[in-house]
């Protein structure tokens, strides 16, 4: 295989590869705002599950 051959197998390769990472438009980077809504939707669940903790006053301390 020449060398343009190999390069031009690796360059496939590799859109697809980003390709499964970030949709059908990598270069618009509709994949990445997905994922940055994701983590935002993930941040917030956190910090509300968090705060539920926190309103039920948990301590680690057993009284009798």
């Amino acid at each position: 295989m020449s060398p343009i051959e190999l390069l031009a197998m690796e360059s496939q390769e590799q859109h697809r590869r980003y390709h499964e990472l970030f949709g059908l438009n990598p270069v618009g980077g509709d994949g990445l705002r997905d994922i940055a809504r994701r983590a935002r939707e993930l941040s917030l669940r956190e910090r509300e599950v968090r705060q539920g903790v926190i309103d039920l006053n948990f301590s680690t301390a057993v009284t009798g």
